[in-house]
């Protein structure tokens, strides 16, 4: 299965915030597998997540955030790569006036994501609190449907989508694209290019890096990365496999190589590379792991920030439960205030109606959400007396 997010390209700052001048590409076309990421499931209940539970359940507690940091919206887990990456969507992107939208600090959290790790999102700015959690609750109230982003005619996030990136799920592969899309669009703005312009941008001289192709297959994130100065194909995943299993990832590049050499070559780019006879390497990465878990998307997304091509890559970042959920309201804060979002003042706009009613809201979604599992819990305990009885 594979993200359908096209050919976008973003570019890099490094870690001492200069740009490094390299132009990055995303292709989201060329999988393997029957071309469907995570879909949507209405009965995707938010429970028995796999980190340490830091809420107290009640959304109270915290400081509320500190919007007298100079831009620092990371709390106890900042560092100069985070600021960055999050700094270009979060501020340069998004000309929100904050002193016009009479946030509280102390923002009552309504969602089971917000509220189970209330401890760490408290370092996030009181705006970013508020809009991750009205988009991760997941209720029968809400409507599923509501479109969170929109950034493109075909890139769109809804409701069902987003909430997503906050649950014990995969991340679906609309968040994905429209990442990956957004971060393009960064990068046509810092170029001056037009739309279409920004892929022969990058087989330019001295312009093309990475090529990143986001890969959905058994219910699993990697990504592929075509190398164009170093001529490879690097994958970067956080599962470790054995020998069979690496054959069949490198019979996967071999396919892989064709299909997106082909696709070069329709759009009729002259100067892209021959990259079908490229061979295929492992990424050493800090933060695998001999088990799946459903954050491989935000490594995925991540990666697509980060990897500069080199044969190791280390982000301390990704090892820390507590700060992956951090990082993953932080994207979807991004998506959302991005100034390229079509419908943003229409969910500032919910996000403020749903203000004074916050409190008693959080009780009846909790109330209800109680009442599905244990009524998922019965129908489980049902179904297993009657294969029982079968």
């Amino acid at each position: 299965m594979g993200c359908n997010s096209g050919v976008v390209e973003n570019a890099r700052t490094n870690q001492s915030g200069n740009d490094d001048n390299n132009v990055r590409s995303t292709v989201g076309d060329n999988n393997n597998g029957d071309g469907n990421g995570p879909g949507n499931n209405d009965n995707n209940l938010e429970n028995n997540d796999d980190d340490n539970n830091n809420g107290d359940g009640d959304g109270s507690g915290g400081n509320g955030g500190n919007d007298n940091n100079d831009g620092n919206e990371f709390g106890d887990y900042d560092n100069c790569e985070d600021r960055t990456v999050f700094g270009c969507a979060l501020t340069k992107n998004c000309s929100i006036d904050i002193e016009e939208m009479n946030l509280d600090e102390n923002v009552v959290f309504v969602s089971y994501f917000m509220r189970n790790h209330s401890k760490d999102m408290r370092g996030l700015r009181p705006l970013h609190q508020e809009m991750c959690d009205y988009c991760f609750v997941n209720d029968s109230e809400m409507d599923s449907r509501e479109v969170m982003v929109r950034l493109h005619p075909y890139f769109i996030i809804h409701r069902d989508d987003m909430v997503s990136i906050g649950c014990n799920s995969e991340i679906f592969c609309c968040v994905i694209d429209c990442w990956a899309l957004m971060l393009n669009e960064n990068e046509r703005r810092k170029k001056g290019t037009c739309e279409g312009q920004i892929l022969e941008l990058a087989f330019q001289e001295d312009n093309a890096t990475q090529i990143f192709i986001p890969i959905f297959s058994s219910n699993h994130y990697f990504l592929f990365v075509v190398n164009i100065p170093q001529k490879k194909i690097q994958l970067i995943d956080n599962l470790s496999y054995d020998k069979r299993e690496k054959c069949a990832l490198s019979q996967l590049c071999e396919c892989l190589d064709d299909r997106v050499s082909t696709f070069f070559d329709g759009m009729g780019l002259v100067n892209a590379p021959y990259i079908i006879d490229y061979p295929m390497e492992f990424v050493t990465l800090n933060w695998k792991s001999s088990k799946k878990n459903v954050d491989c998307g935000l490594y995925v997304m991540m990666s697509m920030l980060w990897f500069d091509g080199s044969d190791e890559f280390s982000y301390d970042n990704l090892k820390t439960a507590p700060i992956r959920r951090v990082l993953q309201a932080k994207i979807c804060a991004a998506l959302v205030l991005s100034d390229r979002n079509d419908v943003r003042s229409e969910i500032l706009d919910k996000m403020k109606a749903m203000r004074p009613s916050r409190p008693q809201l959080q009780k009846e979604v909790e109330q209800r959400r109680k009442q599905e599992m244990e009524d998922l819990k019965k129908k489980e305990y049902a179904a297993k007396r009657a294969a029982k009885k079968n």
